[in-house]
């Protein structure tokens, strides 16, 4: 297999949406370490380099964040805080989603899983790694787990009065969560995962999410997405009855999270 290079670099900032995301390209290289890979170097491989080279491995250091890519927009799902003990989604040799991988899987994900990662929206660039040390985050509250979200879904449904298309969406994400969930997905993960991308291929996200093609063409409905016969894709539609089950569910979140 072909080698090809990576660059790794770091930087203190005060937060995690500091100014890494003005850091030119050219500016990130003049100050990286390139590294060579393959498709099959594992993550796990990179990390332990990483950390040897650049001192992490003190286990007394926390607050570390490794961030693929050049920008640190939608930071969601696109970073790893604290190197020593956190979690990456990713997706599998077939290209659907896994979910919250643990650190002490990450022997299990090749560079070529990063780059397909990055095909399927759920990273940017793995050949840049940027290492932050950052201040700590996060409120504590836990997120919504499935139960209630569920019951959730099912009000929304009600009080929007669903039907059709819609309907099925609400049935296919009850058939199939717990496919998902066995993929540590999250409620909020697949939602944000499905309404982030503005236009989609019913059978790519089929793919992602391990289901049938028609039922990835009902949550599509279900989530606010509309059939466009000129490029053949659902595109994200900003107003009718099922773009409201998108600005619903996000309200939700937000409303359990105490935002």
């Amino acid at each position: 297999m072909a080698e090809q290079e990576i660059w790794v670099g770091g930087r203190e900032c005060a937060s995690l949406m500091d100014e890494m995301a003005d850091v030119s390209l050219l500016e990130f290289v003049q100050t990286s370490t390139p590294y060579l890979v393959d498709e099959s170097t594992l993550l796990s491989e990179i990390i332990a380099r990483i950390e040897r080279d650049l001192g992490l491995a003190n286990p007394q250091l926390h607050s570390v964040t490794i961030v693929f890519g050049h920008g640190m927009r939608e930071f969601y799902g696109r970073m790893l805080p604290d190197v020593h003990a956190d979690y990456l989604t990713v997706t599998d040799d077939a290209g659907a989603v896994r979910w919250w991988v643990p650190c002490g899987e990450w022997n299990t994900i090749t560079f070529a899983n990063l780059l397909n990662s990055q095909t399927a929206g759920l990273i940017d660039d793995p050949r840049e790694i940027r290492i932050v040390k950052t201040g700590e985050f996060g409120n504590g509250i836990p997120p919504m787990d499935w139960p209630n979200f569920l019951t959730v879904l099912g009000h929304i449904s009600t009080v929007l009065g669903l039907t059709g298309l819609a309907l099925k969406g609400a049935a296919a994400v009850k058939k199939h969560f717990g496919n998902w969930r066995d993929r540590r997905a999250r409620p909020e993960d697949l939602v944000r995962f499905v309404v982030d991308r503005r236009t989609w291929d019913s059978s790519d996200l089929g793919k992602r999410l391990d289901i049938p093609r028609d039922d990835a063409k009902a949550m599509l409905d279900l989530f606010g997405y509309r059939f466009d016969s000129d490029s053949q894709l659902y595109v994200r539609d900003q107003r009718g009855r099922s773009a409201r089950v998108r600005n619903e569910l996000k309200d939700a979140f937000r409303r359990y999270d105490g935002e």
